[in-house]
């Protein structure tokens, strides 16, 4: 949070379980959804995060956005 505050972006980088715990806490989901969260292969998940540390958007960033560019 005091990155955030600051105006600096935070990148995680992590895999299965570790994101649904994180995600769980940014989405305020409970048990049972966060079993069907599903993280793909290279996806990237942007948070807008607020100054009282509550999510204010999201956006889903897919590994295959940039295919066939060069």
């Amino acid at each position: 949070m005091p990155d955030l505050k600051h105006g600096m972006n935070v990148m995680i980088v992590a895999h299965g379980n570790t994101l649904r715990a994180l995600i769980k806490h940014l989405e305020d989901l409970g048990d049972e959804a966060v079993a069907d969260v599903e993280v793909g292969t290279g996806e990237v998940y942007v948070y807008d995060i607020g100054e009282n540390g509550k999510t204010n958007g999201k956006e889903i960033r897919s590994a295959n956005a940039s295919k066939g560019k060069v």
